[in-house]
């Protein structure tokens, strides 16, 4: 049966998607083997053609492995089991190393006692710093909210139209 152009073109763009049938994936490969498909669809020719040298599995495999699984005397290694231990390994060596890196820190100085002008001093800085990241945070708030209308103004716009 001679097959036109458009329906060629059809079964190969099903193809490439994986949505063919058996049917129709019997008759692309006897259309690349007849040397019957178009030039522009040399690609699935090749694709047959690469995939027909592949050894085929035989129908009773499936049979074959199942029975070599169920008869299998050796115990399957599972890491699954060993998972808790794992962990309590994991925690283990995180406590040591966390120990171990805290006590090779140098401790410094003693802490000494502060002068009432130097506790007034740090507090003032304190409160300057503070003012600081507040007044970037006003203009940071500024920013969002000329973001925000306008985000609003772009919902207005696309669900009027809609």
């Amino acid at each position: 049966m001679a097959y036109n152009e458009l329906e060629i073109r059809s079964i190969v763009e099903k193809f490439w998607d994986g949505s063919t049938s058996l049917e129709e994936e019997a008759l692309l490969r006897q259309l690349a083997k007849e040397d019957a498909l178009p030039d522009e669809f040399q690609g699935v020719a090749a694709y047959f053609e690469a995939i027909e040298d592949e050894p085929m599995l035989g129908e009773s495999f499936d049979d074959e492995m199942l029975e070599k699984l169920s008869t299998s005397s050796t115990p399957i290694f599972s890491i699954q089991r060993f998972r808790p231990l794992f962990a309590a390994a994991a925690i283990v060596i995180a406590v040591l190393g966390g120990w171990y890196f805290f006590a090779q820190q140098d401790p410094g100085p003693v802490a000494e006692e502060y002068t009432e002008e130097e506790i007034q001093q740090a507090w003032i800085q304190t409160q300057e710093a503070l003012r600081k990241i507040g007044a970037g945070m006003e203009k940071g708030q500024e920013h969002a909210t000329v973001i925000n209308k306008f985000n609003e103004a772009s919902f207005a716009i696309t669900n009027r139209d809609q």
